[in-house]
């Protein structure tokens, strides 16, 4: 993964000091560990003799005619192969049957370290690496697939595990156990490397004695007790250069750059500080590396900005699981040295942590190293695998509470806690990509005039969209479908991308468009029934006929009908309904279409009655909603107005507009990151044009464009007193449609009457949002 980093490009008393770049480290080798294991057991599977690893400074033993020789239940049926790359363990252990790895610990908690390389061994087809694997009593991994989880991350080879036991003193013995899944023909498993690195009493467990920490939302204590185990997801060094396991304090723990996690473009500040000398007086000096705390990213020197947007990373992680969060500060600026001076919100997955975080009351001065642990519950939403949990900062409000308008972070850890001895998580979906048939230049050419085809994960996100679905629970399903995302071409889908499969994938998919899986024709052209993700998941994708011009007009009057039904269906809840009902969750995901492309507002698990009297113009609540959709002034007031909804829908239209999700992480340009703040810096510039989705740009006329991209930044106003009511975006949409339409008379007067029909009916077209609804649930 390739880091970028910015520096500070200006330098203000409050930024000078010690501004050196960050790629200046210290060497962990020129003094010694501030911790040594008691137990430091690195296994080489597959390998016979002891190897070296020079570069981490580790003796790896193997595994074969060793003392650590595995146990089989059929013997001699494992099997070893030496691998053609160097690395620590050089070779691998692949067998159809279970074998068992046996180790003499002492008591205390352990680290567990597991390396797979996913290769395509002899008589073992990688497709078939689905195996569980157990230490003690826990279950740490479940069917899980090396190879699936190396493409994921994107054809590397290389797949690393790091969990946390116990080990009780009359235990003794620490088994860790490979079982191929019994539920796959000819599955095996398969181990590269294996470490056990004891770690120091409650490091990360809490001590029997201690109540606990702060659990997010309940505002209950918990604490990581001695019967859990825990899976190490992200350690993140915020700001700094990424740090090797021989850099660490003794343990042999990896740190990496937060770039790729930072999901707001807008400047951040990355100040060091290499020459403070460190105190810690408030927890262990082996509790991070020292670059840890000499390294930081805060908001920056602009206090007008500051105050109104949210520093936020974002981490992908399993479903249904608690998560323990380890939040590291060290305030090592000169000007920050009394309490006050800098005072910050920390939010956890969308509910707030701290609402008065300061650093130096917290550790009673500057330079003094410190951490704050949380826990927080990420819960099964629909029949998502997988969800994104962010860390937010943001300056304490109202302004007079802190010197600086700025919020700082050091370092990250998060992990997955045991439910119930568990912390197995599903494998990524990901989709198969068959070898393309060899095509000469001018047919590849031919063909792609031919076909403009995608699949959406929401609605309008990607243009080409899906124009029907076997029925509504299967398009519900298909609408929540996520997976982990990866940066390869041909990734699975989430609720967060869209994703462009080639020719050769649609044919697969569809059996090169076989007649007998049509299922529907319109005047696009035909609908086919197809399976992606191994011919597992159901989908049903359309293939545009280029002899039709009129299927091609209404492909592209039907994006802005569909918004224009979504508006409509706001406007009741705010208007048309007996009481104001705020949804609060407003993103393309939660607005469904059906057979006849009509759109359906959803999910209305977050909504909220509005005020009840019109004195009120908001209802003071805990802040609910989507990163990337968030209204800023919901997130920094924790007043919910009936316009933060208005705002959620101006995300949605540049969507419509552009083609990408509201946050992108991979763009190169950090600016791009962030699709509201994109848009209104292009709106404001005049470049609004050059952001629209190529498959529009030539299609769209510009007094269309130009009131529908005005009706989107109207939306997204900071300031929600000034943004448009839901009835205003309505006729917006509905006068670009006609500016749209009023350049070919012909189609126009078609959709015109379309257009007339549907506005007659429009509040029993928005009735149907709650049929199957008893009244919203206030959280």
């Amino acid at each position: 993964m390739k880091n970028r980093r910015k520096i500070l490009s200006f330098l203000t008393p409050f930024y000078v000091v010690f501004l050196l770049h960050h790629l200046v480290v210290t060497v962990a080798g020129d003094s010694p560990s501030p911790y040594t294991p008691t137990e430091s057991i690195f296994i080489a599977c597959g390998l016979s003799g002891i190897s070296r690893n020079t570069l981490e400074n580790r003796i790896w033993i193997g595994d074969v005619n060793s003392k650590y020789s595995p146990l089989e239940t059929q013997k001699n049926t494992s099997r070893t192969f030496r691998l053609q790359q160097e690395s620590p363990y050089l070779a691998s252990r692949v067998s159809h049957s279970q074998f068992t790895y046996k180790f003499n610990v002492t008591a205390g908690q352990k680290f567990i370290r597991l390396y797979f390389y996913s290769f395509s061994y002899p008589d073992f087809d990688n497709s078939k690496d689905f195996f569980s694997v157990n230490a003690g009593s826990f279950t740490l991994l479940r069917n899980f697939s090396a190879s699936l989880h190396a493409s994921a991350l994107g054809d590397e080879a290389k797949v690393f595990k790091e969990f946390c036991i116990n080990m009780e003193e009359e235990q003794g013995l620490l088994n860790i156990t490979f079982t191929p899944a019994p539920n796959y023909q000819d599955s095996y498993a398969v181990i590269s490397g294996i470490e056990i690195v004891s770690m120091p009493l409650n490091l990360y467990y809490t001590a029997a004695n201690d109540t606990g920490f702060k659990f997010v939302g309940p505002s209950d204590l918990y604490g990581i007790r001695n019967s859990n185990a825990l899976e190490t997801l992200y350690r993140i060094n915020v700001g700094g250069k990424s740090i090797s396991p021989l850099e660490d304090t003794g343990m042999y723990r990896t740190w990496i750059f937060d770039e790729d996690y930072l999901t707001d473009a807008r400047p951040s500040a990355i100040p060091v500080n290499t020459i403070i000398l460190l105190r810690f007086s408030k927890i262990h000096n082996y509790s991070a590396p020292d670059s840890v705390y000499r390294t930081s990213r805060t908001l920056g020197q602009n206090k007008t900005m500051n105050e109104n947007y949210v520093f936020t990373w974002e981490f992908e992680v399993d479903s249904g699981f608690t998560y323990f969060l380890r939040l590291h500060f060290c305030e090592f600026q000169i000007e920050i040295t009394k309490v006050g001076d800098r005072v910050f919100e920390i939010y956890i997955a969308n509910q707030i942590a701290e609402n008065q975080a300061d650093i130096i009351a917290w550790s009673g001065g500057n330079g003094v190293p410190m951490y704050k642990d949380y826990a927080v519950m990420i819960g099964q939403k629909g029949n998502k695998k997988k969800q994104n949990l962010s860390i937010a900062l943001h300056p304490a409000m109202p302004e007079w509470r802190t010197k600086y308008s700025d919020a700082i972070l050091n370092g990250l850890e998060i992990f997955k806690v045991d439910n119930n001895g568990n912390l197995a998580g599903p494998n990524p979906d990901i989709l198969i990509r068959p070898r393309p048939a060899a095509e000469t230049p001018r047919s590849k050419s031919r063909k792609s005039k031919k076909i403009l085809i995608a699949v959406v994960c929401g609605i309008v996100s990607c243009f080409v969209v899906i124009s029907l679905l076997f029925s509504f629970w299967l398009w519900r399903r298909f609408s929540t479908f996520t997976t982990k995302s990866s940066k390869y071409r041909g990734s699975p889908l989430t609720s967060d991308f869209c994703i462009h499969f080639s020719i050769s994938q649609i044919r697969a998919a569809t059996n090169n468009f076989n007649d007998d899986l049509i299922i529907g024709v319109g005047g696009f052209g035909n609908v086919y029934k197809g399976f992606i993700d191994g011919r597992t998941t159901p989908v049903a994708i359309k293939r545009l006929n280029p002899a039709s011009h009129q299927g091609t007009m209404e492909f592209q009057t039907e994006r802005l009908q569909i918004c224009i039904g979504a508006a409509r269906g706001l406007q009741y809840l705010h208007t048309g309904a007996k009481h104001v009902i705020i949804h609060r969750d407003v993103k393309t995901t939660n607005i469904l279409l059906d057979e006849k492309w009509v759109a359906k507002v959803s999910d209305f698990g977050l909504s909220k009655f509005g005020p009840d009297c019109t004195s009120q113009t908001h209802v003071s609540t805990a802040v609910k909603g989507s990163i990337g959709y968030l209204d800023p002034e919901y997130y920094r007031l924790q007043q919910l107005p009936e316009k933060s909804d208005v705002y959620s829908f101006g995300v949605v239209l540049l969507e419509v507009l552009c083609a990408r999700p509201p946050i992108l992480r991979t763009v190169q340009d950090r600016n791009q990151a962030n699709l509201a703040v994109w848009g209104l810096q292009c709106y404001s510039n005049g470049t609004i044009d050059e952001i629209v989705d190529p498959f529009l740009k030539d299609k769209i006329n510009s007094e269309c464009l130009n009131k529908f991209a005005e009706v989107a930044v109207s939306c997204l106003n900071e300031d929600g007193s000034k943004r448009p009511c839901m009835s205003d975006v309505v006729r917006g949409l509905e006068f670009a449609f006609q500016m749209q339409e009023g350049s070919d008379p012909e189609n126009g007067k078609l959709v015109e009457v379309e257009l007339s029909a549907q506005t007659s009916d429009s509040k029993s077209l928005t009735r149907d949002v709650f049929s199957d609804i008893m009244r919203p649930r206030g959280r």
